[in-house]
């Protein structure tokens, strides 16, 4: 459903470190950050990168909105969230979420961890998939 639209998709671990300096450096109050990884990347090239990792196909699938909503309604969504999970991904299709920023560099002093040392990382995780 969100098409061809990047996002600046972040590894979990890279939130949680920011969030931990965050909470225990009082140099960090007050503050808001937008946190990213390094590059924006859609959800086709996710699948393509976890492809490359795992050595053999991944593909995503581009649903329809009613196909989605289908598939939230599935997994026990109500109709509020569903329309929430369309709207953000009709955002991201439109190419409104292609965001990349610095914060996470600034906060940590190294560099946003990329979606593929995310996917080499967890690839144990997919190896039953």
């Amino acid at each position: 459903m969100s098409g061809d639209g990047r996002q600046g998709v972040i590894d979990p671990r890279d939130v949680a470190e920011v969030a931990a300096r965050a909470l225990l450096d009082a140099g960090h109050s007050g503050r808001t950050y937008t946190l990213t990884g390094p590059e924006a990347i859609s959800v086709p090239e996710q699948a393509a990168v976890l492809a490359d990792v795992l050595g053999r196909p991944v593909t995503a699938r581009d649903l329809s909105p009613e196909d989605t909503r289908a598939h939230l309604a599935g997994w026990g969504l109500t109709e509020r969230a569903a329309d929430d999970v369309l709207a953000g991904m009709a955002y991201v299709r439109a190419g409104r979420n292609a965001l990349v920023t610095e914060d996470v560099p600034a906060v940590l002093g190294r560099p946003a961890r990329t979606y593929r040392a995310w996917a080499r990382d967890h690839r144990a995780a997919f190896d039953g998939a």
